[in-house]
């Protein structure tokens, strides 16, 4: 991850989400899961397909619309609630893990705000963005900062 070239803050959120994996506490591993990015990133997608559906008038997206309405769909319904139920079992009634699930799920928020503040600047930057556009990239191994 050091050697990648990417934003300072993508590092940051790989490098913590793999310490965690690493450390092989399986009520840590699905509290970042479940905390980090199941019982969050639905309601991030309700509010961009808001967006699109608002500023993209021009182009038919109904397919693209209806792959994330099932996406959320999934999240909310499914997957959201039986990742909260695997974390439950996971830490059974022990307060320590429960201690540590909290503590573990802040740190995995504030990766995430981390990781999001970086693709918006990465968005933000007109020229890097134009760049990758004539070289036709799709990730950021040519981010120096």
């Amino acid at each position: 991850i050091d050697e990648l070239k990417i934003h300072e803050n993508i590092k940051e959120f790989l490098k913590f989400t793999f310490s965690v994996i690493n450390e092989g506490k399986p009520h840590k591993i699905a509290a970042i899961f479940t905390f980090g990015r199941e019982n969050l990133i639905p309601n991030m997608f309700n509010e961009i397909l808001r967006e699109f559906e608002k500023n993209i008038t021009d182009k038919d997206i109904s397919k693209l619309i209806y792959y994330f309405e099932r996406h959320i769909e999934l999240d909310e319904d499914e997957h959201g609630p039986m990742a909260l139920e695997m974390v439950s079992m996971l830490a059974e009634n022990d307060p320590k893990k429960w201690n540590e699930i909290e503590s573990i799920s802040i740190q995995a928020l504030e990766k995430r705000i981390l990781l999001w503040d970086a693709i918006n600047e990465q968005i933000q930057d007109k020229s890097y963005s134009s760049e990758r556009a004539k070289k036709n990239e799709t990730h950021s191994l040519s981010f120096n900062k």
